[in-house]
């Protein structure tokens, strides 16, 4: 037993070895870091209900700067009495808090390109080019109606915050079953979309671009 113990650890480290910074957090590899970074999202959150979000980031920065200057107010009295202590953010200070710009560069090129992507389906779906596709984002507008009436738009954050370490680690423990239940919804959805959309006409093509032609001195410039 001991032996299959240690295999499964070792499996388990591996596996969370390859999760990212966000990952790590979501699926509580570390239970310290994850109940910490939950605890302050949900009072930030639940602050923003009562303070503006200018208060808040200025207390928020404030406690940072009282926290600093006291940490270092308390080596300094440490070396004055002549004591070893450790400056508590020593760790901090060689964090690399600085964004490269190629990853700046990359990050606007996909936001862009994302942006573009989402104008031309937004505008394909309001000027019913495919009149299946238009009538059921309506009805997904629709039931953001309803449930913009019953939460509002902090409350809705809150609980997808909470949502967000909470349903990582459900999946991560029950994935087999989950995969397999998403799997059956999605064939059911296919097969029933197809079904309805045979009761809609056929996608309009797009209009046609004529491009512009210019005449100077009788001759034609495209």
């Amino acid at each position: 037993m001991a032996r299959n113990f240690n295999k499964m650890r070792k499996g388990a480290a591996v596996e969370t070895a390859n999760y990212s910074a966000a990952g790590r957090i979501f699926h509580w590899v570390e239970p310290g870091v994850s109940g910490g970074v939950l605890v302050a999202g949900l009072v930030v959150l639940v602050s923003l209900l009562s303070y503006s979000s200018i208060s808040i980031l200025a207390n928020l920065l404030l406690l940072g700067v009282m926290f600093g200057l006291g940490s270092k107010v308390y080596v300094h009295l440490m070396g004055m009495l002549k004591k070893e202590c450790k400056d508590p953010l020593a760790q901090l200070a060689l964090v690399d808090v600085t964004i490269p710009e190629e990853t700046v560069t990359e990050l606007v090129n996909s936001s862009a390109q994302t942006i573009n992507n989402t104008s031309s389906e937004l505008r394909r779906l309001l000027l019913g080019e495919s009149m299946y596709d238009s009538v059921k984002f309506g009805l997904a507008l629709y039931v953001l109606s309803i449930l913009g009436a019953v939460f509002n738009t902090h409350t809705l954050a809150i609980i997808s915050w909470v949502f967000a370490f909470i349903l990582p680690k459900i999946y991560e423990d029950n994935q087999d079953s989950i995969d397999e239940l998403i799997g059956k919804v999605q064939d059911q959805y296919s097969a029933v979309d197809a079904k309805v959309s045979a009761f809609f006409p056929a996608q309009a093509s797009p209009p046609k671009v004529v491009e512009e032609v210019e005449i100077i001195g009788g001759v034609k410039e495209e």
